[in-house]
């Protein structure tokens, strides 16, 4: 099997955008993304293992046209219909968090988590019980659910001197209303840090 020769394949999408989107050409810019592949340690990454990963010369080819209106649209050329998103949310909740404005930064989360479920069907009914228990908590104010999506977990922004009896009544709640999971459930107190240095 020979992989895509990349400008050909890089000419054929600009056509195809251009004619499906009316757009110029030259407006079209296009991402190329070599494949991942992980000739040792596939996937123990996840547990802090270690990984040697490694690109190859296949790609996944994204056209794009800069929008002004901080919505992305994608559209595959295999799949029907389009996921359109926005980033507002992101910019906005970015200047919430360095003016200290931590209340609009809880409520940008509550928004995208509903967003989530409504707009991408992401999540299980035990996570968006949990998300809806973590939200009502005193002192919280913002959550959403991360990780796997039809698993994973919720994160919480709460104020600092509420966290405790927070979590108490989170993790109360939660295996009251979901005790056959009640054995997995955990609540983990956290703050925010700095990202990577060295020490």
């Amino acid at each position: 099997m020979e992989f895509l020769d990349l400008p050909q394949a890089q000419e054929k999408l600009i056509t195809f955008f251009s004619k499906e989107k009316k757009t110029s050409p030259s407006q079209i810019r296009v991402i190329a993304s070599p494949y991942r592949i992980c000739p040792l340690g596939a996937h123990i990454d996840h547990q802090g293992g270690p990984v040697l990963g490694m690109t190859i010369n296949a790609y996944t080819l994204l056209a794009f046209v800069p929008s002004a209106d901080g919505a992305v649209r994608l559209q595959s050329r295999n799949y029907p219909g389009i996921i359109q998103f926005e980033l507002k949310r992101v910019n906005d909740g970015v200047v919430a968090w360095r003016r200290g404005r931590i209340e609009a930064f809880g409520r940008l989360m509550v928004e995208s988590c509903r967003s989530s479920i409504e707009s991408y069907e992401c999540g299980i009914q035990p996570i968006y019980d949990l998300q809806q228990i973590v939200s009502s908590a005193g002192g919280v104010v913002g959550s959403r659910f991360m990780g796997g999506g039809f698993g994973g977990c919720v994160v919480g922004l709460v104020k600092h001197s509420k966290a405790a009896t927070a979590a108490e009544d989170i993790h109360k709640a939660y295996r009251q209303l979901h005790p056959e999971v009640a054995d997995q459930a955990a609540v983990y107190l956290a703050r925010s840090a700095d990202g990577v240095r060295f020490l």
